[in-house]
């Protein structure tokens, strides 16, 4: 299936915050651990990249390969 990818030179993409996206991939589903052999994906709520600078303020954050994004796991 066809993906829509953001131009490569626009640094505020969507440029509409606080909405929900999408992130897939095979990466580890835990430290340590094996990638899966299935596709998996979880909803993100994507906020301003201002907003993920006050959270570990230590560490360094690069906004043209980062998404500032947060997901809530309920239990």
């Amino acid at each position: 299936q066809i993906a829509c990818l953001p131009n490569m030179h626009v640094f505020d993409y969507p440029g509409v915050k606080n909405i929900p996206v999408y992130a897939a991939g095979w990466g580890h589903l835990e430290h340590g651990g094996e990638s899966p052999v299935n596709l998996n994906n979880v909803r993100l709520t994507l906020y301003e990249n201002e907003y993920c600078n006050n959270v570990l303020p230590h560490m360094f954050k690069n906004w043209r390969m980062q998404i500032c994004g947060i997901i809530i796991i309920y239990f």
